[in-house]
């Protein structure tokens, strides 16, 4: 491992842009659809590179767009505040060597590590208790949506028990982890992933057409 520093990557949360638009059957008639296209690339002097497990090609370009589907104003209106919007969808992450395929390999046998993220208070809600990640387009947005992360870790090719992620939990040093939610310090085993979902919930009773989009930066901290 060439440090107990962090590497940086970044996890998108998005929908397509017809996201709550009038209807599917409607949409082609009402306005112009788009969409989006994303290009990443990065160059890493570290040792260890976080990898999105099971998502070919993944330490070519360090960063993974979860798509949460497109839905009707109708559809998500009817859902109750606080209720899921459609189903989650889930990245795996872990430490690989430089190939993506072999497990990383640390110089200590007792260290530890996990995933970092830090979220400003501006930038989600909060809805009995639950924390959800706000909307941060700046055009077409839509509104009265969020979304819900919840993550934990185990061995890979496991499905581990999953914990929500609470935003309020931040660390000055660590921020909210990922791998043991609620920890103030990295606890994950060196070959063992993190699997995150990504839930879109309703925030507010009003829900409005456009698009949602937030872009959260991963940082990797060992111990």
């Amino acid at each position: 491992m060439a440090s107990y520093s962090f590497q940086k990557s970044a996890l998108a949360v998005s929908a397509s842009a017809a996201l709550l638009a009038l209807s599917l059957a409607n949409t082609a008639q009402a306005a112009n659809d788009v969409g989006q296209l994303i290009i990443n690339a990065q160059i890493s002097n570290t040792t260890c590179l976080l990898t999105y497990v099971n998502d070919g090609g993944a330490t070519a370009a360090n960063s993974k767009t979860l798509n949460l589907g497109t839905y009707s104003v109708a559809a998500a209106s009817a859902v109750a505040v606080g209720g899921n919007i459609g189903a989650s969808q889930r990245v795996n992450l872990a430490l690989k060597a430089a190939d993506g395929v072999t497990d990383c390999t640390f110089n200590s046998p007792t260290a530890l590590w996990d995933v970092g993220i830090n979220i400003p208070p501006a930038n989600y809600y909060t809805i009995s208790g639950v924390t959800s990640l706000k909307n941060t387009a700046t055009e077409n947005a839509a509104t009265g949506v969020g979304v819900v992360l919840t993550s934990g870790n185990s061995a890979q090719g496991t499905l581990p028990s999953q914990t929500a992620v609470n935003f309020t939990n931040a660390t000055a040093s660590y921020g909210t982890l990922l791998g043991t939610p609620g920890s103030t310090q990295p606890n994950v085993a060196p070959t063992n992933w993190i699997v995150l979902f990504a839930q879109m919930v309703k925030t507010t009773a009003a829900v409005g057409p456009g698009v949602y989009t937030h872009s959260i930066p991963l940082n990797v901290y060992y111990r």
